[in-house]
Formats: structure tokens, C-alpha cells, sequence
């Protein structure tokens, strides 16, 4: 009986090693290299181009969700109002959500990581700045939208779960059929790697043609979530780590049978 033993624990050992490396899916999504200029649409009226804007200030807001099947446990929210550059996040073991403003106009991020297929996480943050522009002046906001993402291989197609969105708006309060909008729908669909990286090159242009000063209103909003694949998405190719943990156990059974040889030939 005991000689039986060492092997049937020597493969559970093996298997155990295999299956270690548990699933996880991580999306990061944000803003940057954001730039604004100005430039004059009428170089008669002796007015300068230019625009003045206050600090601004972001709402971030977290989200954190176990579900079983179609019944969801809310397991935790974070929010705050945020004057100045900081974060907003939840945690639990190696799951974690944080949403962040950097504190330069509209730089803002979320970051995810969920551990489990029984975990879903969520991260937002909306900013909002208000600008005076010049009579006369053109106006041109710049940057990066970016996502970044990453699950075992064999999820792939990767399922709306991991999918995320920037929106933007500049607009004039007082005209609210003239604004200028920019839409982006992170997917990973269509993705047939573990990991991907998009960074879509945003223009937000507003033209101010009349003889007098405008009050602008600028909005971001970025939003994120993830949820680790499901067991059976995960890859039939083991890790490294799971390759060196069978060849260990292959090199023990291989003893013991060695060991136990020797011994009945001595029988």
C-alpha cells in the first residue's frame, strides 16, 4: 500500500504544479500626452489668440462584483471628488481596481486586474474644465487614447468583458448643437493574442468665428473593466514554471520505480 502511495501523490503534485498558475485578466485604460494651442482666424481684429482655464476636477469611482452564476454580490464601492492629482481604489488578495486623475488637464486612468472568472471589476473617472477662448481664435485639444489588456492566450477571441470606452465633448453651454465629440470603444474581439495595445490618436478643434470671448466646457470620461477568463478558457500549454515542476515529479517517480527494482531484485 505504501509503495502505491508515493505515486499517486507524486502526480497529484504534478498536476497541482500545472494548474498553479491561476487565470487573470488586466485592461489599463487612459488619456495622455494631451496638448492644447491655440490660432487666430482673423489676424485683422488686432486680438490675440489665446484662452485662460481653471484647474478642473475629476469624480472617480470604483466598482467591485462577485457573481455566482445570474445572482451578483456587490462587494464594495470607492468615490471621491478629486481637486487634485490622486486615486481611488479597491483591493481584495491579488484583485484590484484603481482610478486615477495625474492631475494635468484630462490625464486619467483606470487600471484592473481581476483574479477570478467570479470576480468583475470596474473603474471610471470623469473630468471636467471649463476654458475662455479668445474672440476670434481657434482652439485644438490633443492627445492619446490608450488601452492596454492581457489574459492567457487561449481566451482569445477576447469576450466583451474586457472591453472599455473613452468619451469626450467640447461644447459651448449657450450652443449645444455645435459640439465636438470624440467616441472610442476598446474591444478585444478581434484580438487573437494574450495581449494587446492600442493607442488611438484623438483632435478635439473648436472654432470660435464671432467678435467676442466664448466659455467653453470640456468633459472626459474613461471607463474600465475586467474579468479572468473562465478555467476551461485557459491554455492547455503549461508555464514555465508548470514544465519544471512535471520534469521534478517525472525524475522522482522515475526514482522510486528505480528504487523499487533494486529492492524485489534483491528479493
Amino acid at each position: 500500500m505504501r509503495n502505491a502511495t508515493y505515486p499517486t501523490l507524486l502526480a497529484g503534485l504534478m498536476l497541482a504544479g500545472m494548474a498553479a498558475a491561476a487565470p487573470s485578466g488586466v485592461t489599463n485604460v487612459n488619456i495622455s500626452n494631451v496638448q492644447m494651442f491655440t490660432f487666430d482666424l482673423n489676424t485683422m481684429d488686432g486680438v490675440a489668440p489665446g484662452y485662460t482655464i481653471d484647474p478642473g476636477q475629476a469624480y472617480a469611482y470604483t466598482r467591485f462584483t462577485s457573481e455566482r452564476g445570474f445572482r451578483q454580490n456587490l462587494i464594495g464601492t470607492a468615490h471621491e471628488n478629486l481637486t487634485e492629482a490622486g486615486t481611488v481604489g479597491l483591493e481584495r488578495g491579488d484583485a484590484a481596481v484603481h482610478a486615477s486623475w495625474l492631475g494635468l488637464p484630462a490625464e486619467i486612468a483606470v487600471s484592473v486586474h481581476s483574479d477570478s472568472p467570479a470576480t468583475y471589476l470596474e473603474g471610471e473617472v470623469t473630468y471636467s474644465v471649463k476654458l475662455i477662448l479668445s474672440a476670434n481664435t481657434g482652439f485644438a485639444f490633443t492627445g492619446l487614447a490608450s488601452q492596454f489588456a492581457s489574459a492567457p492566450a487561449a481566451a482569445a477571441p477576447w469576450p466583451s468583458n474586457y472591453s472599455s470606452y473613452i468619451n469626450m465633448s467640447l461644447y459651448d453651454p449657450l450652443d449645444p448643437f455645435n459640439e465636438i465629440r470624440y467616441n472610442k470603444q476598446f474591444s478585444g474581439e478581434d484580438v487573437t493574442s494574450a495581449a494587446y495595445d492600442i493607442a488611438d490618436p484623438f483632435n478635439l478643434t473648436y472654432l470660435n468665428d464671432s467678435d467676442s470671448a466664448r466659455e467653453l466646457s470640456l468633459r472626459f470620461k474613461v471607463y474600465g473593466a475586467a474579468r479572468a477568463p473562465a478555467a476551461g478558457a485557459v491554455s492547455a500549454v503549461p508555464e514555465p514554471g508548470a514544465y519544471l515542476m512535471l520534469g521534478a515529479g517525472l525524475s522522482l517517480l522515475a526514482l522510486h520505480a528505480r528504487r523499487r527494482k533494486t529492492t524485489m531484485d534483491r528479493a
